[in-house]
C-alpha cells in the first residue's frame, strides 16, 4: 500500500510541477475565432475632380459608423491604420468631407466603395503582420 501511495504521490508531483512551469512560460496569444492580429493601413490622396490637386484639410471616414477618421495633409494625402476592419465588411464607403468652410476651397462631399483585398495564408499568414493599400484616390467637385 505504501508503494501504490508513494506512485500516486509521485504522479501529482509531476502533473502539478508541469502546470505551474506551464504558467511560467505563457505562449504568445493564438487568434480564436477568426479573430486577426495583423494591422490593415488603407490611405490615398483627395484630389480636386477639376485639376487633380491634392487638397488639404479634408476629413475621411472609413465604413458606416465613421468610427475612425484622419484630416488629409498639405498634399491631400491621408492614411488609416486599423486593427481590425470596419464590421460592414466585404465593401465599405470611405467619404471625403471638406470641414474648413473656403478655408482651402469649397467642395462637395465625396465617396468611394472600397473593397479589402482578400489575403490567401501564405507568409505571414492573414491573421499576422501587415498588409493595406495606400493609393486610393478619392475625388472631389467644388461646390456649386
Amino acid at each position: 500500500m505504501a508503494n501504490l501511495e508513494r506512485f500516486l504521490l509521485r504522479i501529482l508531483g509531476i502533473l502539478l510541477g508541469a502546470t505551474a512551469a506551464g504558467c511560467l512560460n505563457p505562449a504568445p496569444p493564438v487568434p480564436e475565432y477568426g479573430m486577426p492580429l495583423a494591422e490593415y493601413t488603407l490611405g490615398g490622396k483627395v484630389q480636386d475632380a477639376q485639376t487633380g490637386a491634392g487638397l488639404p484639410g479634408i476629413v475621411v471616414k472609413c465604413g458606416q459608423d465613421a468610427y475612425t477618421s484622419a484630416t488629409t495633409h498639405a498634399d491631400g494625402t491621408w492614411t488609416l491604420i486599423f486593427k481590425a476592419m470596419p464590421p460592414s465588411l466585404p465593401t465599405f464607403d470611405v467619404t471625403a468631407q471638406d470641414t474648413d468652410g473656403t478655408q482651402n476651397g469649397a467642395y462637395q462631399s465625396a465617396t468611394v466603395l472600397f473593397v479589402p483585398a482578400r489575403v490567401a495564408y501564405g507568409v505571414p499568414p492573414w491573421d499576422l503582420g501587415s498588409f493595406g493599400k495606400t493609393d486610393l484616390i478619392i475625388p472631389m467637385p467644388p461646390a456649386p
